[in-house]
């Protein structure tokens, strides 16, 4: 859970706080996401949910639900 606040509240301070557009923040987020997966993918050659053993498999999984949440986050 924690997560999915911390994810949400980046994208929250950059918009709301440095006047960030949203536009912008996608953008960013989903390449982020995009190099987290390229980078997952490059170094474990999977990306499976269902073998996720190691503390490196782990944090390439946290860092991917944690750019999820800030994509999926709305400005106000």
């Amino acid at each position: 859970m924690l997560v999915s606040v911390v994810g949400t509240l980046i994208t929250d301070n950059l918009t709301d706080n440095f006047g960030v557009p949203l536009e912008v923040t996608t953008v960013a987020f989903a390449l982020a996401l995009a190099v987290i997966f390229a980078g997952w993918y490059g170094v474990e050659r999977t990306l499976s949910i269902h073998s996720i053993r190691t503390i490196r498999r782990e944090a390439f999984y946290w860092a991917a639900i944690l750019f999820t949440f800030a994509l999926g986050a709305r400005g106000r």
